[in-house]
């Protein structure tokens, strides 16, 4: 048989002669025989496969592979696997499937978007498309179309149900549902791509129609989408947004609306209840969202901290812990007025000096009410040029006319105090005309070491927070004057307020402590008030009556000073009365005296009174906590 078999005409005469037959062609090729070598009913073809049916086979491999319909690139990679084509290059498989296609044997079943492997879904012919159709996306592109298809259903859905057309989705309603999809591409834990995917799925191209489109609305640079086949006129754009930011600065401004103040995060989160559309997408907090959209400047990814180009709120003060907002620029004075009057407001309900000036007449000890006196007079003064730097301040007519009311109610009490003070003998008591306000304070992990043993919850916890949590109404906070910042690694720079010691000791000894224990704090809460200057309440030591000394040692107690103790110690050696030795001696050991096991030994056998030697000789055989079970 000649080598080339075009040469051989099946008209010619070694036909025609039946000297040659042809059992059939592979492809482009017919092979031919001789009868006199060959029997023609027994011969057949060899067994050799063209290319293209050679890809046929990969394509059927790559479907059993895969368990479904296949693009060019899903066949590459099953040929990867194997050795049965490593002898046909890339660009000619896809040419023999194209091939393939356009001559029907292998059917397009469907158009796949994205990740450069391949548009169309193919299937040999002879298998069921549905059978053999994706289960799920293949291509991060696809994914977010799928997370875009079901944001738009439930649109449709809550539409239907409040009676009312579909809102538009926005870009950040898709980027949350695809980041929480289960298995989703890696892609969905940043930002850009889901922009980038919303743009290529809005992209008209010959291969593949868009499956969504743009709404743009006016003033406003963020965009919202719709599916391609949804006409505006079918849409509600009154009430859409397309930005956290949007929504919850429209409730800011509801919400400032509605009260007439700067607001919270609490009055913000009132008025997103009040319509679901303003409900941020995303699943962060709505304190950190406003903390975010509140910043005079943005972080920029590989580049310096810019300017916010659109500013939508505005973090106008704070109130003790809570925030307050504002929506506009223009009239940020005013609002950051309200809320600075908001804290003289607040401070001067915590000085309760109205009930604290009534309680005066109730003082056992008139040194001890004066010096309570001259701290009210005091404090009252500094709010009084408070409030005097304040007034002139821009501000609206109601918050003028509210920081006049404080001002006249603090006029009040200056009235009433200082002819109180005239009427009781300032001069004549021979005490100081000023009163320290110096407060001996501790910081939340000191008071942790003082109540661990005496508090049962704080026992099996070293959290200094719970301690806050629990005392938080219990006792007197005041102004860390060291504040620098909740991040310092040194517990008194980073304490925004400290514990009262006296209030603290107090507490715990009214609440924890034994007999005497609890009888000293009582009478000492009532004297002291808020005064924390002992020079007011020494002179008390001299007093001729047994009672007044009493109330004095009951005081110094819980005031922990060098010179207490002195005249503690002074005190429970020489005053002619038992019972005031008793508590002097219980007040020495309670605020940490030196020495005080010596002087205990000594009592317990030369004190006169058999009861004040059994307290000292019970006492010795007490630790500095065992002092409060007493």
């Amino acid at each position: 048989m000649p080598k080339n078999p075009s040469v051989i005409s099946r008209n010619g005469w070694a036909f025609v002669r039946g000297l040659v037959f042809s059992p059939g062609k592979i492809g482009k090729k017919r092979y031919y025989g001789v009868k006199s070598v060959l029997d023609p009913e027994r011969t057949t073809l060899p067994d050799e496969k063209t290319r293209r049916g050679r890809a046929m086979e990969l394509v059927r491999g790559a479907v059993t592979a895969f368990g479904r319909s296949v693009r060019l690139g899903d066949i590459l990679t099953y040929i990867e696997g194997t050795s049965e084509a490593r002898d046909l290059n890339p660009s000619t498989i896809m040419h023999d499937i194209l091939s393939l296609a356009e001559t029907k044997n292998l059917q397009v079943i469907g158009v796949v978007r994205g990740e450069g492997k391949g548009h169309n879904l193919y299937l040999p012919a002879e298998l069921d498309s549905v059978a053999y159709a994706p289960k799920g996306p293949l291509t991060w592109i696809e994914e977010v179309a799928q997370a875009f298809a079901d944001i738009w259903d439930e649109h449709l859905r809550m539409a239907k149900e409040e009676g009312r057309l579909p809102r538009p989705v926005s870009t950040g309603e898709v980027r949350a549902r695809w980041s929480t999809t289960p298995g989703a591409h890696p892609k969905s834990r940043e930002r850009q791509p889901v922009v980038d995917a919303m743009q290529m799925l809005a992209l008209n191209s010959r291969a593949q129609p868009p499956l969504v489109r743009k709404i743009r609305r006016k003033g406003e640079k963020a965009i919202l989408w719709v599916p391609v086949d949804v006409p505006s006129k079918e849409l509600d754009l009154g009430h859409t947004y397309a930005t956290n930011t949007e929504r919850v600065g429209t409730a800011v401004r509801r919400a400032f609306k509605h009260l007439g103040r700067p607001v919270t995060v609490r009055d913000v989160s009132d008025e997103i209840e009040l319509d679901p559309s303003l409900r941020p997408v995303r699943l962060q907090s709505l304190f950190s969202i406003l903390t975010d959209i509140s910043k005079e400047r943005v972080d920029v990814v590989g580049a310096e901290r810019k300017k916010r180009s659109t500013r939508r709120v505005y973090k106008v003060g704070m109130l003790g812990n809570e925030a307050y907002y504002y929506h506009r620029k223009e009239g940020l004075s005013e609002a950051k007025a309200y809320v600075e009057l908001c804290r003289i407001e607040s401070h001067w309900d915590s000085m309760s000096a109205g009930e604290r000036l009534n309680a005066l007449d109730k003082c056992y000890l008139p040194s001890a009410a004066v010096g309570q006196a001259l701290l009210i007079a005091a404090e009252a003064e500094e709010l009084r040029r408070r409030l005097d730097d304040f007034l002139p301040r821009k501000m609206d007519w109601s918050t003028r006319r509210e920081a006049e009311s404080v001002r006249c109610r603090v006029d009040d009490v200056l009235h009433e105090v200082r002819p109180w003070l005239g009427e009781h003998g300032l001069c004549t008591l021979d005490l100081p005309h000023e009163v320290s306000r110096e407060v001996p304070c501790w910081t939340s992990h000191e008071l942790l070491d003082i109540l661990r043993p005496l508090y049962p919850v704080l026992r099996k916890n070293n959290d200094n927070t719970q301690l806050i949590t629990l005392l938080y109404d219990c006792v007197r906070r005041v102004p860390n004057p060291g504040d620098v910042n909740r991040f310092s690694k040194e517990p008194l720079e980073a304490a925004e307020f400290l514990f009262d010691r006296a209030d603290v000791l107090l507490y715990a000894a009214q609440k924890w402590g034994g007999h005497e224990c609890r009888f000293l704090a009582r009478t000492a809460r009532g004297e002291l008030g808020w005064l924390r200057d002992a020079r007011f309440i020494l002179p008390a030591l001299q007093a001729g009556d047994m009672k007044a000394r009493l109330a004095a040692v009951a005081c110094l107690a819980f005031l922990w000073s060098d010179e207490s103790s002195r005249r503690l110690r002074e005190l429970f050696i020489d005053d002619p009365e038992p019972g005031v030795r008793q508590s002097a001696l219980w007040a020495y050991g309670f605020a940490g005296g030196k020495d005080v096991q010596e002087l205990l030994s000594e009592r317990s056998g030369n004190d006169a009174n058999v009861h004040v030697r059994t307290f000292a000789k019970k006492a010795t055989t007490l630790d500095e906590r065992g002092w409060w079970a007493f």
